[in-house]
């Protein structure tokens, strides 16, 4: 039977290095055991706000995660955060939002559907405390001083309340910490929080 399966869905070529993948999980065996899991301390960005990562943003992660991003895909984020055994308490999750035009493009919003899944894995709530003010553009495009420039007031807190303890910021991609930053400014600055830390899926080295 399976032969026959495997006649008629033949198996997908890898994301990373293209070679068949026969159990169609985006990555062929040997992409998946090279997976650059992050064990090192948390990055701690200007400001105090400590970011912990599952992953270094590089080898098959650095393919993985834009291809979850847009369309955004869920099932690939349920995967990736699988291979990570990383566990950690918080209150609430809050996801870096996008504006509504990038969530159209998109089909939904990448740290939303990221956030869910870690909520599901850990049984903590996500609450949508933030919202972006403008539809800047795309921070690939831009270097880091634009990047850092362009965040400014990009964010505004939500009427939503936050529970008391530590509340996560959560985002896909760590570079050069502007996003998380200025999303960490707003939250501060428009909620009662005592207790402020982020989590990404990967960060860059």
């Amino acid at each position: 039977m399976k032969g026959l399966i495997d006649a008629l869905i033949p198996p997908a070529p890898c994301l990373h290095c293209q070679l068949p993948d026969p159990e169609h999980l985006w990555l062929c065996e040997g992409c998946r055991a090279s997976l650059p899991v992050d064990h090192d301390a948390p990055t701690v960005l200007e400001g105090g706000l400590g970011v912990e990562s599952a992953f270094y943003y590089g080898g098959a992660c650095s393919v993985l995660i834009p291809f979850a991003k847009n369309p955004v895909e869920p099932r690939l984020y349920e995967w990736l955060i699988s291979q990570s055994s990383q566990r950690f308490n918080a209150s609430a999750l809050v996801p870096v939002p996008t504006h509504w035009r990038r969530r159209v493009e998109r089909g939904g919003c990448h740290t939303t559907a990221l956030s869910q899944v870690l909520s599901k894995r850990l049984n903590i709530p996500v609450l949508h405390a933030l919202e972006r003010t403008r539809n800047d553009p795309k921070q690939s495009q831009l270097d880091g001083i634009d990047r850092r420039q362009i965040q400014k007031d990009a964010f505004r807190g939500r009427h939503v309340e936050l529970p008391k303890g530590k509340i996560l910021l959560v985002d896909d991609v760590l570079t050069t910490g502007s996003t998380l930053r200025a999303s960490a400014q707003a939250l501060l600055r428009d909620h009662d929080v005592e207790d402020l830390g982020a989590w990404v899926l990967a960060r860059r080295i």
